[in-house]
Formats: structure tokens, sequence, C-alpha cells
């Protein structure tokens, strides 16, 4: 899962599922997140050290939109705690309740009507 929030309102702006971490999904989310936002915005995209998020072509796509990288150093997470916050809340409320899905489109349908 890849999911992009916006920390004052707390809305969910993007929202990926895949079956694997893969760049695919996370060019995906923020695609997503381009596709929503007025073109004025210079958001701070918040995130942890994760491999994908130090990519060129993915430090490329942030700045090419204005956007505004935060990576805070390791041990430091406050940054990223309300994502963090948004996942533990999705798993609880959302994917606890529904027996194991046999493929990916089970858990995407539940997430869409969930976040939406």
């Amino acid at each position: 899962m890849s999911a992009i929030t916006d920390e004052a309102s707390k809305e969910v702006l993007a929202f990926q599922m895949s079956n694997s971490p893969n760049s695919e999904l996370i060019m995906d989310t923020l695609n997503e997140l381009i596709m929503v936002l007025p073109e004025e915005t210079m958001p701070i995209i918040h995130s942890d050290q994760g491999w994908h998020y130090q990519l060129k072509y993915y430090i490329d796509k942030l700045s090419e939109n204005d956007f505004v990288q935060s990576m805070p150093r390791k041990r430091n997470c406050l940054d990223n705690a309300p994502i963090e916050n948004f996942f533990h809340l999705y798993k609880t409320e959302c994917l606890d309740e529904f027996p194991p899905c046999e493929n990916i489109e089970e858990p995407q349908e539940i997430s869409k009507k969930h976040i939406k």
C-alpha cells in the first residue's frame, strides 16, 4: 500500500495498492496526487528513508511538480507519524474485519469504499 494524506485535513489524497512495494506503485501514487492537487499547490511530501523515495526518477518527479521532499534523518520519524497513524487506523478499521483475500482486487475494492 502507498498513500499520501493531507496532514491538516487528514484527507486521503492518493492511495494505491500493489502485490509488492515497487517503483510503479510509488509513481502511481504520486501521479494520482498530481491529478487531484490544484496546479498552484506546492506541498511538502513527508516520507521515510525507504529506497523508493531516494530514487532519482522519484526525486525528479517531485521537483518537476514543485513538491518539497521532507525525509527525516534516521531515528527522527515525527514528520512521518501522520501517515503511520493512517496506516494503523486503516488496518484496524478496514482490513481486520475481512477474511483473507483471494487476490489483489479484493482489498483494492474494500479500500476504495473505506477511504472515499
